[in-house]
């Protein structure tokens, strides 16, 4: 029986893979080239690969292929990943074409996540670029009303994302809502850096329950601050501190704070949600 590969060791020139993996996103994808199965594969080292689907080949996946699932894949193909958005920061993703199985498979743990958190400075810099999409975690500490705007040259944006963001703060009276989420994509406007979600890709988790975002919510001050809907500046937005802010920062008391200077100079992206 052939051994289980990890899925970094893919690479082109050979399609008798093996890989386990669990699908943590999917989604389909309309382009100019045609239309797709989009998915975001990752394995029990939480290494992460994206895999494409023709739409001459949903018949015999999309009924075997759901979000969450945990599968044995074996015979696909392996590319080089292009565009100007990776779903992952893998050199390759995985084709699968007609000769492609799918088993299902539960030896991976049901925590995996894939995620992995960027740096807030390696973000509010531009040193991450806009290459691959990104995770981040922060807690929401004000947030816009909901705006629509309506380009002329095309269809006004779904605004699921913020939607979700929108009802859950406030139907959850709470100061500390803590936000996931996972592959979004950086991007510049007016030399200030940010991140946003990269359309159907992207996935947000509200107050999790998993290890990190419970590690993440003991780090916070524990002053009891009220959420604050402020004005609108830009489309469903909130400030987002990654890990390391808190990390840098231990929590001190509000008052402590108010008379610091320490951290005025502490830069916080900025999540837009559409």
């Amino acid at each position: 029986m052939a051994a289980i590969n990890m899925i970094s060791e893919l690479k082109p020139y050979r399609t008798n893979w093996k890989i386990k993996a669990k699908i943590l996103r999917l989604w389909k994808q309309e382009s100019p080239y045609g239309a797709t199965l989009e998915l975001i594969l990752a394995d029990s080292m939480e290494n992460k690969i994206g895999a494409t689907i023709k739409k001459q080949f949903w018949l015999e996946f999309q009924n075997v292929l759901s979000e969450g699932d945990k599968k044995l894949i074996r015979n696909f193909s392996v590319s080089q990943t292009v565009g100007a958005y990776k779903s992952t920061d893998h050199t390759y993703k995985i084709l699968f074409f007609q000769k492609t199985s799918v088993e299902e498979c539960d030896q991976l743990p049901d925590t995996l996540t894939g995620w992995r958190f960027a740096n807030c400075n390696d973000i509010t810099n531009g040193t991450l670029g806009i290459e691959y999409l990104v995770d981040v975690i922060g807690h929401i500490a004000n947030t816009t009303d909901l705006q629509t705007f309506e380009n002329m040259r095309k269809k006004p944006r779904n605004l699921h994302y913020a939607e979700t963001v929108n009802d859950y703060v406030k139907n959850h009276n709470s100061t500390n809502i803590i936000l996931v989420a996972q592959f979004c994509r950086t991007s510049q406007w007016t030399e200030v850096w940010s991140v946003t979600n990269a359309f159907n890709c992207t996935k947000v988790f509200l107050d999790s329950t998993h290890r990190e975002v419970v590690e993440f919510r003991a780090s916070l001050p524990q002053d009891g601050l009220a959420l604050a809907i402020i004005e609108p500046r830009q489309l469903s937005s909130c400030s987002c501190a990654t890990e390391d802010f808190f990390m840098e920062n231990p929590p001190k008391p509000l008052g402590e704070i108010r008379e610091s200077q320490e951290l005025l100079n502490k830069t916080l992206p900025l999540l837009t949600l559409l």
